[in-house]
């Protein structure tokens, strides 16, 4: 917990401490209580935090379904700078829905329930940052343990 308290806000922390927090948030919340915490947090980070200036660019030209779309197309570029060495996430389209697909993450990333809830939390925060109503459904990959798809359809 020291070692937490220490980090600044620039701090990146490593892979296996970043699951061992998620994956204790998510034992002690609970899943509905991890995505929900994940989901304010990110919430925040696009009217102050990193995110901000990629929610910025959609919000000046954008709003509703369009808007959420848009943010969710920027879903790997998100990810991409707010993680270091851990792999990609790629958006996929299909079926009347939206996909987040986890691409080439690390192992260890997709077998942890606590970063399912850091994911589930930001495509549900993007969502309602446009006031979009939708389902988003959370699979794994028959034959392939280690993909997870994050399935985001409107209602």
């Amino acid at each position: 917990m020291s070692r937490l308290r220490g980090l600044g806000s620039d701090d990146w922390m490593a892979v296996g401490e970043m699951i061992g927090l998620c994956d204790a948030i998510a034992e002690v919340l609970g899943e509905e209580g991890g995505r929900e915490l994940w989901r304010e947090l990110i919430r925040d980070t696009y009217d102050s935090g990193l995110l901000r200036p990629l929610v910025a660019e959609v919000r000046s030209t954008l709003s509703g379904e369009a808007a959420a779309d848009q943010l969710l197309r920027l879903a790997p570029q998100a990810w991409a700078l707010a993680s270091r060495d851990c792999g990609s996430i790629k958006l996929e389209h299909g079926d009347g829905q939206v996909s987040l697909n986890s691409g080439d993450l690390l192992p260890a990333l997709v077998r942890s329930r606590g970063i399912h809830c850091i994911f589930y939390g930001a495509c549900q925060s993007m969502l309602d940052l446009f006031r979009v109503n939708a389902e988003i459904a959370v699979s794994v990959v028959e034959g392939s343990p280690e993909t997870i798809v994050f399935a985001i359809r409107r209602r």
